[in-house]
């Protein structure tokens, strides 16, 4: 390497300073107007621009059609500068190849006035190109690896989401977000296979797009296997299609798991870059996979939440039958309470917990005699004591039951009053589970506008005074606020 090429990489002190030896190196030599430099990337085999003048956009498509038609490629293969004028313009390029073991990597245009002689010092601005080609060969390298690690990242982000998602919606928004942080398209989008067997489009990056699953879709469906075109108009396969005329390329897979195709991932016309790659390909297929596992797996866990649900429900029926009087009032309850959780934000996980709680919030009261149910009058002391063991009882036959064990805690705490004075513990404010202190606004609503053998109901406008009035006795502050603005 030249003497003069080592003292310019020993005085600057970075990559920009090298850049600026090399430009103004060639303002001396060439008095060129504007200037641009393209490295090849590997994995697409497309030249990129890695720098360049402001005025180089207006012409960017001059060296589009330069390296289109070869003549790039022959300039390379020369190993030596070129002057190049396309014939379709008035234009004239002057073309430096950057080589390195004759191994062509990139090269560097300027856009010239006029054939110049250049002197013996054109071939040390020849070896500062090909420096600065290897610097921006190394930045590209660099790209290429952080964009694998985040890559990687997402995949491990949405294994982690997999893993505690029990929400199909959820999980698909989740994937949507990875793709439009990794590759970049016009457009994505899931589609699956409902009970019927016909595909639904169920998330979308954009919906100006159709709204409905294309064409593609159903192809990788049908066969089972990924698909990726490479130029949409030229496909056979497609000759007919009604997809958008502006589509270019197309990758698509299969959401399968177990051989059971679920549905179809597919991202439409690559951003940044000319076409998907082999590095977009393996990340999309084990993307995929991934996410065909979490339907799956979530599919089977709303399969067993349903048959949980019927339990309950069946449990609930035999407390009606039990005492004829709450017919009709464990729903509604169950109703109020609900209502009261989603005004106040609960999560998912909380406000099933109480739907089943306020399902069985009496199931205590199959322990309790037929006769003090079913009587129509007054309870006597002694009667009264016996229906306020219903808690107790009911929390020891659910709590054996494995997916109902929070449920049994709400139910035991259910007749407790914020000021302490409730059964079974007595317990006070915020001791009291606070789901345990929503089911108990909702029971006492519904007691109170309900119609008893031995007390007429109140209207909605009395009820409410009555949660009102009794705001930090019987019933949670807070809680009270937010029945009087639901049920009002």
């Amino acid at each position: 390497m030249p003497q003069e090429i080592l003292e310019i990489i020993a005085k600057a002190e970075g990559d920009q300073e090298l850049l600026d030896s090399f430009l103004k190196k060639a303002k001396d030599l060439i008095n060129y107007d504007w200037w641009g430099m393209y490295i090849l990337n590997e994995e697409t085999n497309q030249y990129e621009v890695r720098a360049k003048s402001n005025e180089a956009k207006k012409i960017e498509t001059n060296i589009d059609f330069l390296i289109e038609d070869g003549i790039i490629d022959w300039v390379l293969r020369n190993y030596k500068p070129r002057f190049i004028s396309p014939i379709t313009d008035n234009l004239l390029f002057f073309i430096i190849p950057i080589v390195i073991a004759k191994k062509p990597i990139g090269f560097v245009v300027f856009k010239i006035s006029s054939k110049q002689a250049f002197n013996k010092n054109l071939h040390s601005l020849s070896l500062q190109a090909t420096l600065l080609g290897l610097m921006f060969q190394g930045t590209m390298y660099r790209e290429s690896v952080w964009d694998k690690v985040n890559k990687l990242k997402f995949l491990m982000e949405i294994a982690q989401k997999i893993t505690f998602s029990t929400n199909v919606d959820r999980l698909l928004e989740s994937i949507m977000e990875v793709l439009n942080n990794t590759v970049r398209t016009e457009y994505s989008c899931i589609s699956l296979l409902d009970e019927n067997k016909k595909l639904i489009l169920k998330k979308s990056s954009d919906f100006k797009w159709p709204i409905k699953p294309t064409e593609v879709c159903y192809f990788v469906i049908n066969h089972a296997k990924p698909i990726h075109i490479s130029d949409f108009k030229q496909d056979i396969r497609f000759k007919n299609s009604m997809e958008p005329s502006n589509l270019r390329n197309v990758l698509s897979f299969p959401l399968e798991t177990q051989n059971t195709i679920l549905g179809a991932l597919t991202l439409y016309n690559r951003l940044g870059l000319p076409d998907f790659t082999k590095d977009d390909f393996i990340f999309l297929f084990a993307l995929s996979n991934q996410a065909a596992l979490a339907i799956k797996l979530i599919s089977l866990y709303d399969k067993l939440k349903k048959a949980y649900k019927e339990t309950v429900l069946a449990l609930a029926e035999a407390i009606e039958a039990k005492d004829p009087y709450t017919r009709g009032h464990i729903e509604r309850v169950t109703r109020y309470a609900l209502m009261l959780a989603k005004e106040m934000k609960f999560k998912p996980s909380d406000i099933e917990t109480l739907e089943f709680a306020s399902l069985l919030h009496d199931i205590g009261k199959i322990g309790i005699s037929e006769a003090i149910l079913k009587k129509p009058g007054k309870l006597t002391a002694q009667e009264f004591r016996e229906i306020m063991k219903h808690p107790v009882i009911g929390e020891q036959i659910v709590k054996k039951v494995s997916f109902l064990k929070k449920a049994s805690i709400i139910i035991r705490q259910h007749h407790e009053r914020f000021d302490g004075s409730g059964y079974p513990d007595g317990l006070k404010g915020k001791k009291i589970e606070k789901l345990s202190r929503i089911l108990a606004i909702a029971d006492a609503f519904d007691a109170m506008t309900s119609e008893r053998p031995y007390k007429k109901k109140l209207n909605i406008e009395q009820a409410l005074e009555e949660i009102k009035r009794n705001k930090g006795k019987q019933f949670d502050p807070e809680i009270c606020e937010v029945a009087l603005k639901v049920f009002g």
